[in-house]
């Protein structure tokens, strides 16, 4: 804490854990609505950077991607050469690969179609479950890892297996 800045206590722990815990729970909009109670009730402490920050985040894992950047580009403005620009613009260089992913994904996806075998290919499937994992996708991705189950290749499965068991991990 910075001198003369009373300690984050009460309500703003509370408030923040909740956020955290909702987040960790995929609850996405739940922990949204914690992270912007807080940022209402407490706009002058020290933390506001890094909880909107964190809020930017959720919004960026909830597909809210326009959001996410006028809020990354109000912390740019508001916090010049401190660390929460750094975060703010890692996280903006993010979206952009995001939303270039997110254009490669259809074409990937016919690809797939038009040859169903090329599922359980490692271009084929698991690029396209990772490309999921990537644009935060997870549903769609876990759906495509349950059918390379069923891959000819025990390579394919036991990928499949292995990003399945990291997503229940993190997820």
């Amino acid at each position: 804490d910075q001198p003369g800045t009373p300690s984050l206590e009460g309500a703003g722990v509370l408030i923040l854990e909740e956020a955290e815990r909702m987040e960790k729970a995929w609850q996405l909009s739940e922990a949204e609505h914690y992270y912007e109670e807080f940022l209402a009730r407490f706009p002058n402490r020290p933390e506001q950077g890094f909880v909107q920050i964190s809020l930017a985040y959720v919004l960026m894992k909830a597909g809210h991607f326009e959001e996410a950047v006028k809020l990354l580009k109000e912390i740019q403005r508001e916090y010049p050469g401190l660390r929460e620009e750094d975060v703010a613009t890692d996280f903006l260089i993010r979206i952009a690969s995001i939303k270039k992913r997110l254009l490669d994904i259809p074409e990937l996806e016919n690809w797939v179609k038009t040859q169903p075998d090329r599922l359980f290919l490692e271009e084929g499937g698991l690029g396209l479950a990772l490309g999921y994992l990537s644009t935060y996708q997870v549903e769609r991705a876990l759906s495509v890892l349950e059918k390379l189950s069923e891959a000819p290749d025990p390579r394919i499965r036991e990928k499949a297996l292995f990003y399945r068991g990291w997503i229940h991990k993190w997820h």
